[in-house]
């Protein structure tokens, strides 16, 4: 069985963009013995789930059940799908596993990820 994790809400800051996003998941055994290869996939809420918008391979070249992404490589897909700055979008995701012959889906899991907006770092005072 794979869970995704539960709904959530991911700011991306534009201060941090090597900041990386982490999706993970329970790993899928094959009863053939191959390997399986791990897609993450969304699709914006309250379109149906053939309608994807992004379709990223795990890490590992696919047979690590987790996705790293960064902030930055994130946001550039988002700006890709057309969302202007500070802009969020509300995705239906799920993870498919396959090994060839069989694919399996998750449940559909919600996420909510706003765009990197104008911001500012944080400093210090080094001298009176």
């Amino acid at each position: 069985t794979l869970n995704p994790l539960p709904e959530s809400t991911v700011e991306l800051s534009s201060t941090n963009p090597d900041a990386d996003v982490v999706i993970t998941w329970n790993e899928a055994n094959s009863g053939l013995n191959s390997d399986v290869l791990y897609k993450w996939n969304a699709f914006e809420e309250g379109s149906a789930k053939s309608d994807l918008l992004l379709s990223l391979q795990s890490d590992n070249g696919g047979k690590d059940n987790q996705l790293t992404i960064s902030q930055g490589e994130l946001d550039e897909a988002l700006t890709d799908l057309g969302l202007a700055v500070g802009e969020t979008i509300t995705l239906n995701w799920f993870i498919s596993a396959t090994n060839g012959d069989i694919t399996k889906e998750t449940n559909v899991s919600t996420v909510t990820i706003k765009r990197f907006v104008n911001e500012i770092a944080s400093f210090d005072l080094e001298s009176p």
